[in-house]
């Protein structure tokens, strides 16, 4: 029996609202190492000049969303993103983009504005805060329960089906679920 025994670590708190892997064809997001665990403080400069991070979420269901910029074009996910955004902000939801990669920072003001993309970009200069957050190269979409607890990540790529996933979990989550 005790071969098959579990210890959490200490300060990890038990999350079960999100089962399914990484979320593109299934009910929610997957299950990672941070899940359960406290979102980790990050800061960064964004698009508009300002300071953008983890301390603007605090008491809000937070979604961070990494999208990769370079030769010429940017991952898909932010009109998905600018819409999500739009229908849960006043719920109490809060998105902040992290682009990666090598962006041309007038031409992203230029393609969020387009979007009504209202949420803070930041342009990370390394991936520090990917790597804090556990979404490496690739894209990947984070979220987090009022509390400040990750429950669980959306792995690659926002597509428009992850994005109805996506939405379907934010919802809970504003509704204390």
């Amino acid at each position: 029996e005790k071969a098959f025994s579990f210890t959490a670590p200490e300060g990890v708190q038990k999350t079960d609202r999100f089962y399914s892997p990484w979320g593109h064809a299934s009910d929610g997001a997957e299950q990672f190492v941070l899940s359960g665990k406290p979102v980790p403080e990050f800061e960064g400069k964004t698009l508009a000049g300002d300071m953008a991070g983890s301390a603007q979420m605090a008491g809000k269901v937070g979604v961070v969303s990494f999208l990769f910029a370079g030769g010429g074009r940017t991952s898909p996910g932010v009109e998905e993103l600018a819409d999500l955004y739009a229908k849960f902000r006043e719920q109490g939801l809060e998105v902040i983009v992290v682009m990666q990669g090598d962006p041309d920072k007038d031409k992203l003001s230029e393609m969020f504005d387009a979007a009504g993309a209202a949420y803070p970009v930041i342009c990370e200069d390394g991936y520090s805060i990917a790597r804090d957050l556990e979404c490496q190269r690739g894209g990947g979409t984070v979220l987090i329960s009022r509390d400040g607890i990750m429950q669980g990540r959306y792995g690659g790529f926002l597509t428009p089906e992850t994005a109805k996933n996506l939405a379907k979990d934010v919802e809970k989550l504003l509704d204390g679920k």
